[in-house]
């Protein structure tokens, strides 16, 4: 995590939640969620709920390194919210756009990371069928 952090800045980053700009900025962190727990038990957005048909996103600005480790201790409880520099919005469809190769922002799904931003994350209802037995 040291190193991670070491090379942890800000970058431009264009936000759009179904097809309107909530944010475009120099930004610490995005991250899109859909259900209340991710990555080894972070909650990234309280509010999150997996059957409401909604991508929480999650975006900070501002953040000084110091006040990122702050935030990382507290982002398993979901305290991060409390600070002003985060923000969470909700829709069914979100676009995460960066402006030059050296501000692509990698794209973890499950612990691994599976490209680089630009991306773009829809809802697809009823999308997965289940057969109960």
């Amino acid at each position: 995590m040291g190193s991670a952090l070491a090379g942890w800045r800000e970058r431009r980053v264009r936000v759009s939640i179904d097809d309107k700009e909530v944010v475009d900025g120099n930004m610490n962190l995005v991250a899109v969620a859909n259900a209340l727990y991710a990555g080894g038990g972070m909650m990234f957005s309280p509010q999150a709920k997996i059957d409401d048909g909604q991508l929480d996103v999650i975006a900070a600005s501002g953040l000084s390194r110091a006040q990122v480790l702050r935030e990382l201790a507290r982002i398993h409880k979901g305290g991060h919210v409390n600070n002003p520099k985060v923000r969470i919005a909700q829709g069914t469809g979100v676009s995460i756009q960066t402006f030059s190769p050296e501000d692509a922002m990698p794209i973890e799904a499950d612990g691994n990371v599976r490209g680089v931003t630009p991306v773009e994350f829809r809802v697809m209802p009823r999308a997965l069928q289940f057969v109960v037995g």
